[in-house]
């Protein structure tokens, strides 16, 4: 029998390639609020904590149990700044709270399901190389690409949460363990000049989104090798703060 995978963000960048790299050899389950509902395909606004925790609830009562979990969400609000000199405090309060609350929500409940089933367990959070390192502004250079300030907080936090949440699994005697996997540039249809600033100025190609899958597959493997750590993802890039 194939073990379980919950991916939340199913339909993302990575979570969509995840979804169908994983399928060979787990069996997959889906959350995002694009799906549609059918077997293992959940339609949940992650973004509503009170969805959030029915969700699990109901995967506790039901006893499914994931081998892993992996939070591949990245909640935009409708306006979106990608320029912080355009936003104020009141809008950076806003999108602060709307980034942040659902990455508290899903760690918490995930931390509760294992807890509730009392079985080991795994959450890898998908952050991001500018959560741990501030982009060369020079790549988007002769481009409509910005990296918004708002990115690089929320994926900063996310990898400060994750290591808060493994320690405390740590000190509680808790089986649980939670990795950050913060990958460099993934390629979505960028411009060509985009990816010629990047090689040259990181001196390495962007990611595809099979080889992110393929390093969080690893991780599955292996969770208390990575627990309460940082996976770098940079096919060699070279990134100085």
């Amino acid at each position: 029998m194939k073990k379980k995978i919950l991916i939340l963000g199913s339909e993302g960048l990575i979570g969509s390639d995840l979804s169908i790299f994983l399928s060979d050899k787990y069996e997959v389950f889906k959350i995002d609020i694009r799906l549609k509902k059918s077997k293992n395909c959940f339609k949940i606004n992650l973004n509503k904590s009170k969805e959030v925790k029915k969700i699990f609830n109901y995967f506790s009562k039901k006893k499914i149990y994931f081998h892993s979990i992996i939070n591949s969400v990245y909640p935009k609000r409708k306006k979106f700044y990608s320029n912080f000199i355009d936003l104020d405090e009141k809008n950076y309060q806003k999108d602060l709270i709307f980034h942040i609350t659902p990455f508290y929500s899903i760690l918490l409940n995930s931390y509760n399901y294992y807890s509730k089933i009392k079985k080991k367990g795994q959450i890898i959070n998908l952050g991001s190389i500018y959560g741990l390192k501030i982009p060369n502004f020079k790549i988007y250079k002769n481009t409509n690409i910005k990296s918004p300030i708002m990115y690089t907080s929320s994926k900063a936090v996310l990898s400060i949460m994750t290591k808060y949440f493994s320690k405390w699994c740590i000190h509680n005697n808790k089986n649980i363990c939670f990795s950050c996997v913060n990958p460099a540039g993934v390629k979505d249809n960028q411009s060509r000049t985009f990816q010629k600033n990047y090689k040259k100025i990181y001196q390495a190609e962007m990611l595809s989104k099979r080889f992110v899958s393929k390093k969080i597959l690893k991780v599955i493997k292996d969770p208390q090798k990575y627990n309460g750590k940082d996976i770098m993802i940079t096919n060699g890039a070279i990134l100085k703060h």
